[in-house]
């Protein structure tokens, strides 16, 4: 049996490096085969100013349909010079240029506190132990693992919750705390799928709009 578990960590390792590969990848695709472009300088002067460190990111105006994923903004990649903040031209045209820059700045602190890195990092750390705990025959490893996965996951959703936090925080305190909570509450305004409800907060890996927005308001008046 223990060839099976050895067969099985090897095909684990091997999704996981499919997976950091893909991380890695997917935003160069992106860029080359969807419609995206470069900033004109005024607009790279209009969405940057202020906005430190974003020079070591690509900046991309995508145009993209309404269900795209793109249809807002991401921060993609996990290599240095090969990490990407995807911004769309719909969702600029909509905003003000305070409010752009603000969406720029929390992307961009994505990419400061390399929290896409951390993204790929954390299920696949949990695929590795388990299979590990169980090649080396750890006490209880398999109905362990599979009683661990369902707090293990809570909790990564729980980071995921809190870099979106830090990351409005951040891009607030930097760009202002209007222009964050304004970008927000169009999004808000703009947006159908979000969490709702205690159970659903709790497992979704990205805050509601109405936590973020909370979540500023109350420091912002703890700096004021």
């Amino acid at each position: 049996m223990r060839w099976l578990w050895l067969f099985a960590l090897t095909a684990v390792l091997i999704v996981v490096i499919l997976g950091f590969v893909l991380a890695a990848v997917r935003p160069l695709i992106i860029d080359r085969q969807q419609k995206t472009r470069r900033p004109t300088d005024t607009e790279y002067e209009r969405l940057t100013r202020g906005v430190g460190e974003v020079g070591r990111v690509r900046l991309r105006i995508t145009d993209q349909p309404v269900s795209s994923s793109l249809s807002r903004a991401r921060a993609l990649g996990i290599f240095p010079g090969h990490r990407y903040l995807f911004v769309a031209e719909r969702l600029l045209a909509s905003l003000s240029v305070t409010e752009g820059r603000a969406i720029v700045a929390h992307e961009s602190y994505h990419h400061r506190y390399w929290h896409p890195l951390v993204r790929a990092v954390l299920p696949a750390a949990f695929l590795v132990g388990w299979v590990f705990a169980i090649v080396y025959d750890l006490p209880y490893a398999l109905v362990g693992g599979a009683v661990a996965a369902v707090p293990y996951w809570l909790i990564v959703a729980g980071i995921e919750r809190w870099m979106e936090y830090l990351a409005d925080r951040s891009a607030a305190e930097q760009i202002g705390y209007d222009p964050m909570v304004d970008a927000l509450d169009h999004l808000r305004a703009t947006t159908d799928e979000q969490p709702s409800g205690r159970l659903a907060g709790l497992v979704a890996a990205h805050p509601s709009f109405d936590d973020r927005i909370d979540r500023l308001t109350e420091a912002r008046s703890d700096v004021e």
